[in-house]
């Protein structure tokens, strides 16, 4: 699976971005917001934002076919990076309990259409004989990257704080989305179907 990622440039793009974007959002939410909170005392404040979070990104992965359709893949997946960078930035300023709700919703709407979209083009680029070796190849370093940036968040709370850990991730996330403009990960039009 990773050998044929590695021989399509699309998939290995593709592969990157999601997987670097759950390294910068990941202690956002599992390291630095939990210790904000904590210190303030909410752990009511904790659950809406986790709420508004799940809440958005269920949303974002509803309007994924209807989105698809009236904006174009390449420029969708360019919106759902850019609507994380903007959500995180919010966060960043550590706001009062509405704007914070408001960036947690804000970050999962933006996330929702990214694993339907990224499900699609890795079925249309890779033959039926290998779907479940790609797909699995292209799923594990997400899945791997989100306790990976748990860790390293946690380890830079140690040294600065809250709000200085989540404007980095929000630099990160602004960094994936800039690298869009230049390398995008998901092609306008679908690819050529795979001969059997």
């Amino acid at each position: 699976g990773l050998r044929f990622v590695r021989g399509d440039q699309g998939l290995g793009a593709l592969l990157v971005a999601p997987t670097l974007l759950a390294v910068f959002v990941s202690p956002v939410f599992f390291a630095a917001l939990p210790v904000h909170l904590n210190s303030a005392g909410s752990a009511l404040g904790l659950g809406l934002v986790y709420s508004a979070y799940g809440g958005g990104a269920a949303l974002g992965a509803v309007g994924y076919a209807w989105l698809d359709r009236r904006l174009g893949r390449r420029r969708l997946f360019l919106l759902a990076t850019a609507g994380q960078t903007a959500g995180v930035a919010i966060l960043a300023a550590l706001p009062p309990r509405p704007l914070l709700l408001t960036g947690a919703l804000l970050v999962g709407v933006a996330y929702g259409p990214i694993s339907p979209l990224v499900g699609v083009v890795v079925a249309e680029r890779t033959p039926a004989p290998l779907r479940a070796r790609v797909f699995g190849a292209v799923a594990a370093p997400v899945a791997l990257a989100t306790p990976l940036g748990v860790i390293v968040g946690g380890a830079v709370l140690a040294a600065l704080p809250v709000g200085g850990v989540v404007a980095a991730a929000a630099v990160g996330c602004g960094a994936v989305t800039l690298a869009q403009l230049r390398w995008p990960a998901v092609p306008d039009a679908p690819a050529q179907p795979h001969p059997p």
